[in-house]
């Protein structure tokens, strides 16, 4: 019996070739390429690359047809066309669209069809992008890896490892080339640490540039936004200008129309994560090279910046994801089919220290609402941070398994993401981009991150470093 395949990769050799999606949106207007062999070429893919990494949950191709159809009616009417009409994608297993089940991850839930689209899926649809089937997301988001009781989805690069999470089906999918950008979304990390893990750019846009689940307006701090994974930058910034038609955010530079960043910026750096945990000397190393690109590329880049976030924000945060645990499995209880006793053990441990933790609520809730001015405060004066994304690269399948110890779990949850909430609760942007690898090959990300509402700036300094540095992609077989 031979032995698997050390990575994954989707045969390229279709019509839809190497093109990332700004090629294939501009492939499919000028009649190069049609919609309807768009969507089977990237459903052979995943279907081809999935008994491998355990990144779908559900399909959708007879609807994916049907807008194919619509599209390929739309270049013959000669019609407008959104900015990416036709580009085959994936939607994340968490949020709302008609028509397709959903179960936020989670066994406690039967799968659920809904009649209407909700307003994330509403902005996904009205890019133009053709989604085909729901992508793998752990028990409702909470830990970054999408391990299940009985599967696990795998990276692309080395399967032996975990594809990050909790978006973590849609890069699998796009490492491995079967999709050029997948939707995820981001509460602590969830599109920058797949990408990290899987070699891709993760774009956590500022809060409020995206539309949002209504439900997450419930929440005390509202610390989730939507977007895309990508294998190039570019394709990312084509996805924030698509979705600006259908929700253009008040107070916030447009993402139309972005060009490589050719100004001098300011950069802080640092490496300190904001709980005592060793980082690893690759990352390390991938951090310096980027700074040292910065500084070619003419940018200032001040070193051994002061610890990123305020003292005490790693508890607090802990805090908040188990409030938000505990918030779910109380809506499920009044849910029909949701089922209590197919909770997994880390969403039923962190429920139930929100309920110790109680007491601390008050103040919790005003010291996150303090982090977004102490985060302002702390660029001092700096254009962008340059961080890790990660303490460490992708981990080995089982080191944040279903069935671990959750008190365990969460322990490794938090000593490996230690660089990416802050943003969160700041609200605001930061990109995970690939920036290296270890001595066995596996991905390394770095992480930009900018001032609320400055996602253009970010985004045209990734679209630099892109440009003049350009990144490492798994080889197609």
């Amino acid at each position: 019996m031979s032995a698997p395949p050390r990575t994954v990769a989707a045969d390229t050799r279709d019509v839809l070739g190497s093109s990332d999606a700004v090629e294939l949106a501009d492939r499919i207007r000028s009649g190069d390429l049609d919609p309807l062999e768009a969507t089977q070429a990237a459903l052979t893919r995943i279907r081809a690359v999935d008994p491998q990494l355990s990144a779908v949950v559900s399909w959708d191709e007879g609807r994916a047809f049907g807008r194919a159809a619509a599209h390929r009616r739309r270049l013959r009417e000669r019609r407008a066309s959104p900015g990416l009409d036709g580009v085959p994608t994936a939607i994340k297993d968490n949020i709302v669209m008609a028509g397709m089940p959903v179960t936020w991850g989670s066994a406690a839930f039967a799968p659920r069809t809904f009649h209407r689209t909700g307003p994330v899926a509403e902005q996904l649809l009205s890019t133009g992008l053709n989604p085909l089937c729901t992508s793998r997301t752990p028990e409702f988001g909470l830990t970054a890896s999408s391990h299940w009781l009985g599967g696990v989805t795998r990276n692309p690069w080395d399967p032996s490892r975990i594809a990050g999470g909790s978006s973590a089906g849609a890069a699998a999918l796009v490492a491995a080339g079967a999709l050029t950008l997948a939707h995820g979304n981001d509460g602590g990390g969830s599109l920058r640490i797949p990408a990290a893990c899987c070699g891709l750019v993760g774009f956590k846009p500022s809060l409020g540039r995206m539309r949002r689940e209504s439900a997450r307006s419930l929440l005390p701090i509202d610390i989730a936004v939507d977007g895309v994974i990508a294998a190039s930058v570019r394709d990312v910034v084509a996805f924030f200008a698509a979705a600006e038609p259908a929700h253009r955010p008040p107070r916030m530079a447009s993402m139309a129309a972005i060009r490589p960043n050719r100004r001098r910026l300011r950069i802080l750096m640092s490496a300190r994560p904001v709980i005592d945990v060793d980082v690893d000397p690759g990352v390390l190393e991938a951090v310096e090279q980027a700074a040292r690109h910065l500084v070619d590329l003419g940018h200032q880049v001040i070193p051994d910046a002061p610890p990123g976030a305020p003292p005490g924000f790693a508890d607090d945060f802990a805090d908040l994801w188990a409030a938000l645990a505990a918030s779910v499995v109380l809506g499920g209880r009044v849910t029909p089919g949701f089922d209590v006793a197919r909770l997994e053990p880390l969403t039923l441990w962190l429920a139930a220290r929100a309920r110790r933790a109680a007491l601390r609520a008050p103040g919790l809730t005003r010291r996150l609402r303090a982090v977004p001015a102490w985060y302002e405060n702390s660029l001092q004066g700096a254009d962008l941070v340059l961080t890790p994304v990660l303490t460490a690269p992708a981990p080995p399948v089982g080191h944040l398994a279903a069935d671990l110890d959750p008190a365990e779990h969460f322990d490794r949850l938090r000593r490996w993401t230690a660089f990416t909430p802050l943003h969160n609760v700041a609200g605001a942007p930061s990109v995970a981009l690939p920036y290296g690898t270890t001595a066995d090959g596996l991905p390394i990300g770095v992480l930009l991150s900018a001032r609320r509402g400055a996602d253009r700036l970010l985004a045209e300094l990734a679209l630099q470093l892109e440009e003049a540095f350009p990144f490492r992609r798994l080889p197609a077989p």
